[in-house]
């Protein structure tokens, strides 16, 4: 039996302007765990369950994928996974899969992988999800710490002299990735492009330094530039609109939509002080205790 757990990801500052060649800012949610283990039976079957359901065709297809890029012979297994991480509110739920899935199956064959090669592996698995992915989600869950992403083979780690502390507010309103980014598409091509490609470029820069400042005004400079920008692409639905305002009221530094946007999660940005930032996540926990919330910490 071989067992792997991989975690959640969002993404601080540069979504859809990745797509374009802009630079962008993820880290890990290691509070969100998508766990599986294997059991190689020999029997030439697979017999797959996630969260104790019957895994769909195209889930079973990526496993078949994953013995092929990998070349190995599949020879029958059971395999069993269990998520806690939201599907299609930006956290990382596909990537979380394909990169656990080409680790696990690895690890079952002693087969060693650098890092390159489990990003390289998992992101031709998620195209099966969304057609042409940047590769900034698998490469934040390998690298498992905030990275600084210009391409997938150009990847640095961020090591932030502070502590910075994030609150995860869910929407629990979803639209579907590929839609939301045909819609900022118009934004990113012709005459609009060089605008906002600077916009962005400049706000995750900003971030980088401040990370590495421990500036928390900097880092909450840089991601309501960011919201800025993504509302004016068309992608900050009214609803994450008014959980941003919530949370600027109860006290966030600042906050925007993490991910494609059009609903999905919010990510906040809390204050240093520990007894203003615990005020602020019971404030904030009674509008939305319902669906997920959670605070982590880079």
């Amino acid at each position: 039996m071989t067992r792997v757990s991989t975690h959640g990801k969002c993404i601080l500052v540069g979504e859809h302007a990745v797509v374009y060649g802009c630079p962008a800012i993820a880290m890990p949610i290691r509070e969100l765990r998508f766990e599986m283990e294997i059991f190689q039976n020999f029997k030439n079957t697979l017999d797959m369950h996630i969260d104790e359901k019957p895994a769909s065709n195209l889930i079973k297809r990526i496993v078949s994928d994953t013995y092929q890029l990998l070349n190995l012979e599949f020879k029958g297994a059971e395999i069993t996974g269990k998520s806690d991480i939201p599907i299609g509110a930006g956290l990382g739920s596909s990537a979380a899969f394909c990169s656990g899935i080409t680790q696990l199956v690895a690890t079952a064959n002693d087969l060693h992988l650098s890092k390159q090669k489990i990003i390289e592996t998992a992101n031709s698995l998620e195209k099966r999800f969304h057609g042409t992915p940047s590769g900034l989600d698998t490469a934040t869950l390998v690298y498992n710490g905030p990275i600084f992403f210009r391409s997938r083979k150009n990847i640095d780690a961020i090591e932030p002299t502070k502590r910075f502390n994030f609150l995860i507010i869910d929407s629990e309103i979803r639209s579907p990735t590929l839609a939301m980014v045909q819609k900022a598409k118009p934004f990113f091509e012709g005459s609009k492009r060089q605008k906002t490609i600077d916009g962005f470029t400049k706000a995750v820069n900003t971030c980088k330094n401040a990370l590495m400042n421990g500036d928390h005004e900097g880092v909450a400079e840089s991601m309501t530039r960011s919201q800025v920008l993504l509302k004016s692409v068309g992608v900050v639905g009214s609803e994450s609109e008014t959980i941003i305002q919530k949370c600027i009221q109860a006290g966030c530094l600042s906050a925007k939509i993490s991910g494609a946007g059009g609903g999905g999660v919010i990510l906040a940005l809390l204050p240093d002080n520990h007894e203003d930032s615990k005020r602020i996540k019971a404030t904030l926990k009674q509008s939305y205790s319902s669906g997920l919330f959670i605070d982590f910490s880079i």
